[in-house]
């Protein structure tokens, strides 16, 4: 997973200095989805995001990244 080709979903909106993102990428018609593992500073997150009933795969691609965009920044607050 740590070399997945496919990045513009959950790593998708996340600097990668620092941060460790391996995830799986899937899709089929009007089906989208992203697993990740993402460590920051000792601190992990497991994220599995599924996805169907696409009209827009590209939206679905883009509301993915917004969740690991999410995700990353709550990493990065240290809390």
């Amino acid at each position: 997973m740590k070399y997945q080709q496919f990045q513009d979903r959950l790593p998708g909106m996340m600097n990668l200095d620092g941060v460790m993102a391996a995830n799986k990428t899937g899709s089929l018609p009007q089906v989208g989805h992203d697993c990740a593992i993402i460590m920051y500073k000792g601190k992990t997150a497991y994220a599995a995001v599924l996805m169907d009933q696409l009209d827009d795969v590209i939206a679905g691609k883009q509301t993915i990244s917004r969740i690991g965009k999410h995700i990353y920044y709550y990493l990065l607050s240290g809390i």
